[in-house]
């Protein structure tokens, strides 16, 4: 393997980590913010796009 190999195998892990790093982000922020909403920890009035949003998103992850 030479070294354009290598940068690009790395340069590829690091958006690899990027990626799934901030989907765990996104993953564990709106689901913190759902059971606040359910439980009426804070007060938040969401719009409509929230709520597609967050079941694409739990639909996505059924699929992965």
């Amino acid at each position: 393997m030479d070294l354009k190999e290598y940068k690009s195998e790395i340069l590829l892990l690091i958006r690899k980590i990027f990626i799934w790093g901030l989907g765990a982000i996104l993953i564990i922020s709106a689901v913190v913010l759902f059971f606040c909403k359910v439980f009426k920890v804070i007060d938040i009035v969401w719009p409509e796009y929230f709520y597609i949003g967050l079941s694409c998103l739990l639909l996505g992850l059924l699929f992965i």
